[in-house]
């Protein structure tokens, strides 16, 4: 994903990546927070921002097994500057077992379009 300062100031940025499982089985949070990565940038400046999921990333502690599992199915991916500010949104069909690159969407960060597919 690309950050652009389009200020006349330098700042910071800190991009979040959140996970939700969209039917979960069990009771778990609305979204949690997965990857984050904070960024310096000059004004104009763009910077490429690389966050990773893992199978860690999708699995939750499940009381019956005594072990993390991680369920297939739907999961929503949203990145922003807070969990309140998400800005892009994709959706992840996870079929259990190790992530591999054609389980994840063409562009990890899709453009607002890609959203309206």
């Amino acid at each position: 994903m690309d950050v652009t300062n389009t200020g006349q100031r330098a700042g910071q940025e800190v991009v979040q990546l959140y996970v939700r499982d969209d039917e979960s089985r069990l009771v778990r949070p609305w979204q949690e927070l997965k990857a984050f990565a904070k960024v310096h940038l000059e004004p104009g400046e763009t910077k490429t921002i690389t966050l990773t999921l893992t199978e860690q990333s999708l699995s939750y502690y499940e009381p019956l097994l005594h072990n993390w599992n991680s369920e297939a199915g739907t999961f929503t991916i949203a990145v922003g500057s807070s969990s309140r500010d998400i800005r892009l949104t994709t959706q992840l069909e996870w079929e259990g077992g190790t992530v591999t690159p054609e389980m994840m969407p063409a562009s990890p960060w899709p453009t607002i379009s890609d959203n309206e597919q």
